[in-house]
């Protein structure tokens, strides 16, 4: 729907005007009367059809008509050699020509003025964007030459064309006789008394010596009465209009009225009938219904009324109804109305304009359909919703994006009438995805586009709405995620994911991606691509695809995935900013950060290697490969052979793995598992944490088993740590370090350095070895010449263990029997067994004895407490050091060599040696000299 104009119509009311074709020819110039010269425009209410020339613009041969054409010449229209124009008033009023002060000049046949105006921008008040630029109030008007008959006869009791006062309209641009113009100046009073006498001051001078004409230049005659004074000058060449004239404000109408003066119009009751079309007028007697308009007022003159719309009696005016029937009103059997011009002025009839159409009114209000396209604010647009939203020439926002993104919902209420939306500032309009579905109809008249911004999660969901208002969309961006689709949704939405901020991702079924892998390598705008296939997904591709599509290749995400040809299947692995194809004997060249797997059962041969740091790889079950590189976290699914090169790995075996860690020397990989094959090379720094592994050392390696029921063949010259239980250590001449709480490991080898940190339980079965026992551990010896050192042990020697010796304190020793030890610490409790040798070299020991041993005194040895033998014993080198001492309590049986244990009592310098028996004890004093023993010496139980 278009833009309505705004009419520009003032109060008004159409006649006939007619062009004098005969009569007169008009002297240019002179003191002669007026009326009824050739060229003169004449009105009257009666019917155009009754008169031979209407003024309505039609061509005259020039050679018939040569005294008009002597009169007006081209004026009008023609080509001035054969024919010329009338004046054209259909639909068309008259305007004096001239210029007046504060009045556009007008000329002699110029048309100005329009019925309608279609309003702009700068027309409307500020609350709209505009100016309130100044609109033309003038309707469509004609340029006439009007004059005032100055001289002529005093129109006293009645009214010629000729008389004083009559203002009459000419076609020509002179004035025709003794007229004056129309264009208000002063005249002498003493030049002209009589027309004085009529008019006097009614438009202007001082009354004293001059007077004024009526001033019709640039202005049309109007009608008087209904408010409108004679002489008063009405309306104005321009309008402005206010905020009071928007219609959503107070309304106030628009005053149309143009430039006008104030008249008497009179209609002439008696006179000629019109019976054939007239061409002239008679100067002394009108034809029934001529109207005249006169300068001064007449009180009802003879034969003459104001055109005032009154209502005459038909039975007193047959004739002049005859003539006008109803046309200006009336009930048409006993009245008709005469044409009422109170206020209005006078349009031609012809071309639609019928005779009697009235225009009530000098005012017009604004609708919304009246206001133009506009562009405006958010800020206006707000003030003025109504009015925009009904203005069906539409309007425009400019403003910032800020402004317009926090006002969306309001723009979109009324949208339907909005041209488009214009961002004034650099920043973009950016919504999220519930915006733009409410918003939609806003945001799509934003000029240059949107973008949006949400999550993936949200515009993933809208995909296809988003694809439909594409044209609109200049880019998505997510807060989280990634704008993911299907295949199905690529073919379908290509040009909106085209449009995502840093690519979007392609998530399918490898059977579906083939279909489309020509589109997807060519389309610059896929950032990834993630087959979402169980297993291993397989690519079905041409030979050409699979050599030429690098691009989409390359974006492949899924660590391992097969490519299947008409001749070929091969396994591709990602590697570097790549992938390699995996097949028999296949080195990896692996960037750091990316993951991959190594199939096993055959599928991607065997052999392999892998060269790389800070990746990912998975070994299926049975594969055959080796990792080489630092950091790496290697997880194997069991039943694979695999090595691992390089350093701070993580492994993670599989049950029935064999691992091989490479010796280094630079840093501890870790290796989790159970039920492995751990296979230490050279120099290999380790920690094992697992059970049930078998761990092989080659030696010089430091590693840890953590775990339990492990077993670890050590290398010459291993360190290791035991953090387990149940673990098996065999080796020799490695360095063993239990940690705290290690319990039911067993250390089988030789030449080993034992050390604990305490609080272990374990065995030693092998020979010669050194054990640094911690506190509280319990130790089982079982083999030779080993050294064990340490406190609060409990230490056990199974049977037949030899030349071992414990240095420590406050321990529990207990032999099985048939062993040899020697025992340097003190405060020592030692239960022997049966048969065993026991060397005491230390102070304080208690030792319950079996039968058949054999306790030596080492040097130094002091206050050893020795019971519960059975059978023989025999004490040794007692007395070797005069400083020791010996109590043997509760012996049963003898003691052998008894002459040795005297003599080392009688030699005691400090008199506190003491040789107890027990109740049933009893000794050999076989060599020993009667006075060589004291009472002192014995205690007898």
């Amino acid at each position: 729907m278009a833009q309505a104009p705004v009419t520009n119509a003032q109060a008004s009311l159409t006649l006939t005007e007619y062009v004098n074709v005969f009569g007169i020819f008009p002297p240019n110039g002179g003191s002669g009367v007026s009326g009824g010269y050739v060229g003169q425009i004449e009105l009257s209410a009666a019917s155009p059809s009754l008169f031979g020339y209407p003024a309505d613009g039609q061509i005259l041969a020039i050679s018939q008509n040569t005294a008009l054409f002597s009169i007006l010449g081209t004026i009008y229209g023609g080509n001035g050699v054969s024919n010329f124009a009338l004046p054209n008033l259909n639909g068309v009023e008259m305007m004096g020509v001239g210029s007046a002060p504060g009045l556009p000049s007008v000329s002699i046949g110029e048309n100005l003025g329009t019925s309608s105006t279609l309003l702009t921008q700068s027309q409307l008040p500020s609350q709209l964007g505009g100016s309130s630029a100044a609109i033309g109030n003038y309707q469509p008007s004609l340029g006439v030459t009007y004059g005032i008959n100055p001289f002529g006869i005093f129109p006293s009791g009645s009214l010629t064309l000729d008389s004083i006062g009559v203002v009459s309209a000419f076609a020509g641009n002179f004035l025709p006789g003794g007229e004056l113009p129309c264009d208000g100046r002063l005249l002498s009073i003493a030049a002209y008394q009589v027309l004085f006498a009529l008019i006097g001051t009614t438009y202007g001078g001082d009354g004293q010596t001059t007077f004024a004409l009526p001033d019709l230049r640039g202005r049309d005659i109007v009608g008087s009465g209904n408010g409108f004074v004679l002489g008063q000058q009405v309306g104005a060449s321009n309008v402005n209009l206010t905020s009071g004239n928007l219609p959503e404000t107070a309304d106030l109408p628009i005053n149309n009225q143009q430039p006008g003066l104030v008249l008497n119009y009179y209609i002439a009751l008696q006179g000629i009938f019109p019976s054939s079309p007239v061409n002239t007028t008679n100067t002394s007697t009108p034809y029934l219904g001529q109207i005249v308009a006169v300068a001064e007022n007449l009180p009802s003159p003879n034969g003459w009324a104001l055109c005032d719309g009154q209502l005459l009696q038909i039975n007193q005016n047959q004739a002049l109804f005859a003539i006008l029937g109803t046309t200006y009103g009336g009930d048409g059997i006993h009245t008709f109305a005469l044409p009422n011009l109170e206020g209005r002025t006078v349009l031609g009839a012809g071309n639609g304009n019928l005779v009697g159409t009235v225009d009530p009114s000098n005012t017009t209000s604004l609708v919304g359909a009246n206001i133009p396209a506009v562009t405006v604010s958010v800020a206006t647009f707000l003030a003025n919703e109504t009015s925009l939203g009904q203005a069906p020439a539409g309007f425009s926002i400019a403003d910032k994006a800020q402004a317009i993104h926090d006002n969306l919902d309001a723009l979109a209420a009324f949208s339907a009438n909005m041209i488009g939306i214009t961002v004034t500032d650099a920043n973009p309009v950016v919504v999220n995805n519930a915006t733009f579905v409410a918003d939609k109809a806003a945001l799509d008249k934003i000029v240059g586009g949107f973008s949006l911004l949400d999550d993936a999660s949200a515009l993933n969901g809208d995909l296809a709405g988003l694809e439909a208002d594409v044209a609109h969309i200049n880019s998505l961006s997510t807060l989280t995620g990634s704008i993911t689709a299907n295949i199905l949704q690529f073919g379908a939405d290509a040009a909106l994911l085209d449009k995502t901020v840093g690519g979007f991702v392609i998530a399918d079924l490898a059977s579906n991606v083939s279909g489309q892998f020509d589109a997807l390598n060519a389309d610059p705008h896929v950032a990834s691509i993630s087959l979402t296939d169980s297993g291993i997904p397989a690519l079905t591709l041409t030979a050409s695809q699979a050599a030429n599509d690098t691009s989409a290749l390359s974006k492949i995400s899924n660590p391992i995935f097969e490519i299947v040809t008409a001749s070929t299947a091969v396994y591709y692995v990602k590697s570097g900013s790549g992938y390699s194809i995996l097949a028999s004997g296949s080195t990896v060249n692996a960037s750091a950060g990316t993951g991959f797997s190594i199939g096993g059962n055959g599928l991607t041969g065997a052999s392999n290697l892998v060269v790389g740091s800070n990746v990912s790889v998975t070994l299926l079950s049975g594969s055959r490969t080796d990792v080489d590189g630092s950091g790496n976290a290697i997880s194997s699914a069991g039943g694979s052979v695999y090595g691992v090169g390089g350093w701070n790995n993580t492994v993670t075996a599989g049950p029935g793995d064999t691992v091989w860690i490479g010796g280094d020397n630079v840093g501890a990989d870790l290796v989790v598992g159970s039920g492995a094959v751990v296979m230490l090379l050279s120099n290999s720094l380790t920690n094992i944490d697992g059970s049930r592994n078998a761990i092989t050392s080659f030696g010089g390696s430091a590693y840890g088993v953590g775990g339990a029921s492990n077993t670890v063949n050590a290398g010459a010259n291993d360190s290791i740590w035991i953090g387990g239980a149940s673990d098996l250590i065999v080796g020799s001449g490695d360095a063993i370090t239990l940690l705290a709480s290690s319990v039911a490991n067993n250390v089988n080898g030789s030449n080993d350095v034992i050390t604990s940190i305490g609080g272990s339980s374990y065995g030693v079965g092998g020979s010669n070895n050194t054990i640094t026992a911690g506190a509280g551990d319990s130790i089982w010896l079982a083999g030779t010449g080993n050294f064990i050192a340490g406190s609060s042990d409990t230490i056990t020697l199974l049977a037949n263990s030899v030349t071992n010796d414990i240095h420590g304190s406050n321990d529990v020793v207990t032999s099985m029997g048939g062993s040899s030890f020697g025992v340097r610490g003190s405060s020592n409790t030692i239960t022997a067994g049966s048969g065993d040798s026991i060397w005491i070299g230390g102070d304080h020991n208690v030792i319950n004895a079996s039968t058949g041993d054999t306790i030596y005194d080492l040097a130094a040895a002091t206050d050893i407490k020795v019971s519960g033998a059975v059978g023989a014993m025999t004490v040794n080198n007692f007395g070797a050091d005069p400083s020791g001492f010996v109590d043997l309590l509760n012996g049963v049986g003898g003691f052998a060599n008894a002459a040795a244990a005297v003599a080392a009592l009688t030699s005691d310098t400090h008199g506190g040696s003491l040789l107890s028996l027990g109740a049933n004890g009893s000794i050999d004093f076989a060599g020993v000299a009667a006075n060589q023993l004291s009472a002192a010496n014995f205690q007898i139980g």
